[in-house]
C-alpha cells in the first residue's frame, strides 16, 4: 500500500505490483471499480453517520424545543403583564373616580 508520507513507500509500491503473486490476488480479490457499487458504499457510509449522529440530533431537538417553549411562556408572560398593568391603572382612576363622587354626593351613582 502506497503511503504519501514516506519516500520509500513508492518504490515498495511498485515493486509489489511487479511481483508475479499480485496478479494471482487481483484475480482472487478483483478491485471494484463500478459507479454502482461507489454509490451502495457511500449510501452505507451516510446511513452508519447518520445513526451515529442520532442521540445528538435529538438532543439538540430536545434542547430547542425547551427553549422555545420558555420564550413563549416569558412572552405570554410579558404580555399579561402588560395588559393587567395597564387595566389596573384604568380600574384605579376608575374607582378613585367613583369615590371621590361618591364622598361629594351619594346618591349621584347609579349602577
Amino acid at each position: 500500500m502506497y503511503d504519501h508520507g514516506i519516500s520509500a513507500a513508492l518504490l515498495d509500491s511498485l515493486r509489489s505490483a511487479g511481483d508475479p503473486s499480485a496478479k494471482q490476488r487481483l484475480r482472487d480479490q478483483p478491485v471494484k471499480a463500478s459507479w454502482s457499487d461507489a454509490t451502495t458504499e457511500l449510501l452505507e457510509q451516510y446511513d452508519a453517520c447518520i445513526s451515529d449522529n442520532l442521540p445528538h440530533r435529538m438532543e439538540l431537538a430536545t434542547i430547542g424545543k425547551v427553549l422555545t417553549n420558555l420564550f413563549r411562556v416569558t412572552l405570554v408572560g410579558l404580555v399579561i403583564w402588560w395588559a393587567l398593568s395597564y387595566e389596573w391603572r384604568v380600574v384605579m382612576r376608575t374607582a378613585i373616580a367613583l369615590l371621590h363622587q361618591l364622598s361629594e354626593d351619594p346618591t349621584s351613582i347609579s349602577l
